[in-house]
């Protein structure tokens, strides 16, 4: 979500502008656009270093909840006022661009946590973590092969830099066909996104000894039952590889890939723009699927 008149973000992914500062302002930089973090920083503590350092808040009613209370190892007293730290923005990015990166991307970030030249990384779909992970692994210099629906997504995929792109409407077994375009070794690091069927396919998909972080829970959202994910436990546990859950990032994570971001030009794919009175319409295009990257909502 965008809102460029208002010095509050709403939403998990946001970019705001803060106009103008009262006094008492503590932590608070400049004005000028900010981002929020979906974690650690988006939230309006009573411990103004507390906020300087990112820690996650730990008061009622959640521990991400704007009003809750920072908790850092040494936290100093109590104050009167709420403060966070906002993030600076992200030059060569616009208003929109920037919108989606406290979120999605920043998981995708932190789902390719040692990443590097010579790995290959398995993205699934076109969604906005799945898109960012590619391009973000590109960058790492590793080797991407990605998963779709279709092979109009498919070539976009590979206009973004994928390697190979399976289609697994016609190869529903793509874990062995994986196998096949990595000569048996299988990929390092896989982006699972939690779709009906997905994680018993990346089991299938991952090097001895890889990774396969969970960034989502994708099949939750539809009429698919638990059952029909398929994993086989003793399957996962002769692979040897990790099962890492990620739900999104820190402050740090935040900032480090903005840097990269900035360093390699890499701009978020946009799929449509909503005004915030068509939100509705905005939700309901997400469902479909029929999505190709970030969906955002302006206000």
């Amino acid at each position: 979500m965008t809102h460029p008149e208002s010095s509050t973000g709403s939403s998990s992914s946001a970019r705001r502008t803060i106009r103008r500062l009262g006094p008492g302002r503590g932590a608070w930089r400049l004005p000028g656009a900010n981002l929020n973090s979906h974690t650690d920083m988006h939230q309006f503590v009573r411990d103004a270093q507390a906020a300087e350092r990112g820690k996650r808040s730990t008061a009622p009613p959640t521990t991400d909840t704007p009003g809750a209370t920072a908790a850092p190892p040494h936290a100093a007293p109590p104050q009167k006022e709420k403060t966070h730290a906002p993030l600076q923005d992200v030059r060569i990015l616009d208003f929109t661009e920037a919108a989606t990166l406290p979120c999605a991307t920043v998981t995708a970030w932190s789902a390719l946590e040692g990443v590097g030249p010579g790995d290959t990384v398995l993205v699934q779909g076109s969604g906005g973590v799945s898109l960012f992970a590619l391009r973000l692994a590109r960058a790492a210099g590793a080797r991407v092969i990605a998963t779709t629906s279709s092979e109009k997504k498919a070539e976009r995929l590979r206009e973004l830099g994928a390697s190979d792109v399976i289609t697994y409407v016609d190869t529903p077994d793509w874990g062995a066909e994986v196998r096949k375009f990595t000569d048996g070794h299988g990929a390092d690091v896989i982006v699972e996104i939690g779709g009906a069927g997905t994680p018993a396919q990346s089991i299938k998909a991952v090097a001895y000894r890889g990774v396969i972080s969970q960034v989502g829970h994708v099949s939750l959202f539809g009429d698919v039952p638990p059952e029909t994910t398929g994993v086989n436990l003793l399957e996962f546990t002769a692979s040897g590889a990790t099962l890492r859950t990620i739900g999104g990032g820190s402050r740090s994570d935040l900032e480090n890939m903005n840097r990269v971001i900035s360093a390699h030009k890499l701009h978020p794919v946009i799929d449509r723009v909503f005004p915030f009175e068509e939100a509705l319409d905005a939700a309901s295009h997400l469902v479909s699927c029929a999505h190709f990257g970030k969906v955002v909502i302006t206000h």
